[in-house]
Formats: structure tokens, C-alpha cells, sequence
């Protein structure tokens, strides 16, 4: 994980850091490391937030799990369905970006 801090503080703007963390999150996938756990330990290391529904909680709030991170948000019933949202954002939003 120290690897992908050292690549990403050296970036410039939000896009250029969704589309170092999108390789990096595809290279990890094939070592068998999932992406949900790979974003909130960016998140929990204050490149982002997570945020993730109270059990059982009945009060005008979210029942999903919600990852802001560089700007791009995902969202979705388990972690593995917000990480799976924010990819699909951040892809969508580094193709805007270049094009």
C-alpha cells in the first residue's frame, strides 16, 4: 500500500489519482486483493471517506455504504457493491477527463 501513496501524492489532480488508483486497484486484483478493501484503507488513511450504514439505525439516513474519494462518489448495498460503484464513477470520470 506505501507504493500506491508514493504514486499518488505525486499527482496532480483528482483525475490523474482516480486513474493511478483504477491501475492499481487491477493490478492488486490479480493477486487476489480485493478493491473494497483496498479503498478504504485509502479512505481510512484520510485520502477519503467511507461511510458505512448503522445497523438497525430508523432515522432519515442512508442505508448504503458511501465512498467519497478524490471527488468521485460510489455508493451500493455492501462494501463490495460501493467499491464496484466507484470504479465505474472514477472510470467514467478519467474518460471524461482525457477526452
Amino acid at each position: 500500500m506505501d507504493v500506491l501513496f508514493d504514486v499518488l501524492t505525486g499527482c496532480t489532480c483528482d483525475s490523474e489519482q482516480a486513474e493511478q488508483l483504477l491501475h492499481w486497484l487491477d493490478v492488486r486484483r490479480g493477486f487476489g486483493i480485493d478493491a473494497a478493501s483496498q479503498i478504504r484503507a485509502l479512505c481510512d488513511a484520510g485520502h477519503g471517506t467511507w461511510l458505512t450504514p448503522a445497523a438497525g439505525a430508523h432515522r432519515p439516513a442512508t442505508h448504503l455504504h458511501e465512498i467519497h474519494l478524490f471527488n468521485i462518489i460510489g455508493t451500493g448495498e455492501t462494501e463490495a457493491e460501493a467499491a464496484r460503484s466507484w470504479q465505474i464513477a472514477a472510470r467514467r470520470f478519467t474518460q471524461k477527463e482525457a477526452a
